[in-house]
Formats: structure tokens, sequence, C-alpha cells
């Protein structure tokens, strides 16, 4: 099986950190943060399937979130980790949960940032499918800039100012939308499988990260965190639903923490 794209920073005699996007992003995006954190920890950012330098691997229309479990153990072992923390966002942190919920040799500790664990029946699932196959359907049929424009007029995006949603549409522009859209099915929250339990069958420790302006995934987080055995809640002032790009310097020093607390 294929490996996903990667690039890295720092030593590898430091703790692995493993980085996952989100939807329509690419490992790039976390630099600023990699660079930060790069004095004490090995930085692996990964590009997703359909994204970025992995946009070439096709992602299974049927077993998304296996394929990408199975497609990130081959690159952790192409990279020779061992132990490792992965940190996603969104659906990067999605990807990461469903990761950690087979329980994988050498995962030490979990970040999910604005990550959902999973919608609870069939029907809201049914809802969410077709939710996604839309914006799929825009993203093969419109032009993508106006697919992008209507994009971050969703209410998950309101605190962007109108610069910074336009500096995230500037970003976009560059990718190619048909790969995107398999992606956004493949990976649809409607595929996802609820993990709530799985998660809070994992005895190690799990950061949840929310912006403070993000009411809806402040409270999936308090819903969650009640749940864990090990978790932590880090709720970030100043931020919405992209944390890491909302609150750059709150989230490194959050990350700090987080992996301190642990001697990770």
């Amino acid at each position: 099986m294929h490996s996903l794209h990667f690039s890295v920073k720092g030593s590898k005699s430091n703790p692995a950190l493993v980085f996952l996007h989100g939807f329509m992003g690419s490992g790039n995006d976390w630099g600023y943060i990699t660079s930060a954190l790069s004095d004490s920890y090995y930085c692996v950012c990964v590009d997703l399937p359909g994204h970025g330098m992995s946009q070439a691997i096709k992602p299974d229309m049927r077993h998304g979130f296996r394929q990408f479990h199975r497609l990130l153990e081959n690159s952790l072992k192409h990279l020779g980790l061992r132990e490792y923390s992965l940190i996603g966002y969104s659906l990067g942190g999605r990807l990461a949960a469903y990761h950690a919920s087979l329980k994988p040799k050498g995962l030490q500790a979990l970040v999910l940032e604005s990550a959902h664990p999973g919608l609870d029946d069939d029907a809201q699932r049914s809802a969410r499918l077709r939710h996604d196959r839309t914006w799929a359907e825009q993203l093969k049929q419109t032009s993508f800039e106006q697919m992008l424009n209507n994009w971050y007029q969703q209410p998950l995006f309101s605190n962007l100012s109108e610069l910074e949603r336009q500096h995230q549409i500037e970003i976009k522009r560059q990718y190619d939308p048909a790969p995107l859209a398999l992606m956004l099915e493949a990976t649809s929250l409607g595929n996802q499988p609820q993990l709530s339990a799985k998660l809070a069958q994992l005895d190690l420790p799990i950061a949840l990260i929310v912006g403070n302006e993000d009411i809806k995934f402040a409270t999936i987080a308090e819903q969650l965190l009640n749940q864990l055995q090990r978790g932590r809640r880090y709720r970030i002032a100043d931020s919405g639903h992209n944390v890491h790009v909302g609150a750059t310097d709150a989230y490194i020093l959050t990350i700090r923490q987080f992996l301190g607390e642990f001697s990770l």
C-alpha cells in the first residue's frame, strides 16, 4: 500500500508529533506550529488522501476511514516511528480519532481540535451524507472559486473576517477539486462510526481543543470529556473552529502544556 506524503521538522531523537490537517488543507497548514515546536519535538505533517502531495491517492468510497488508518500505519512504518502522539484538526481530528479507536501500537497521546466523535443514529448519518454529497456535487460541477466562496459562508466560519476568508480562498484556489470531492464523500461524518465509546476505553491522554467562539464544538467537547479516562479540555479565547490559525500562540502553549503534563 502507498504511503501518504509527509514533511518533517526537528530531530528524530525527540518525541514524535504527527499532524493531520482539515478538509481542503495540507500539511503546510501546520508550518508555523511545527516550526515553533520543532525545538522539542520531531514534527511530521501528513497530507491526507486527495489533498496536497497525496492527491493522487484515490479515497476508498466504501472504506475511507479504514483506508486512511492503513495508509497512516504504512507512513509511520516508513518513517520508522514506533512511538508518536497524534494531532488532528476537524476532518484530520476525526481520522485521528478513528485511528486511535483501533488501539494502534505506539500511540502515546491524542489531540483532537474541533473534531466530531460521530453521529448517534442512522437518520442523522443519512442527513449528513446528503449534505456532504451536495457539497461534493458543487466541487464537481460548479466553479471552484464559487464553491469556495459558498463554503466559507457557512456558520462554522462566521468568526472569520472578510480578509481572513479571502486569504483562505486564495490558498485553496490552487487545489484540484475532483479528489477533494471524493474525499469529502468517503470520509463524511455520515460514514464515520460513533467513536465516543471506543475513545472512552483508551487509557492514554486525550486533549480536546476548541475555540471559545465555536459553541457547537465546545458543547461536543464537553460531552465527550465526561466519558474519557484521561481527558483534558482546552477552550481557547478569541478563536473559532480553526483554533491553530485563529490563536496560534495560545495553541502552541496548549500543546506544550498538555504534552508536558505527561512528559511526552
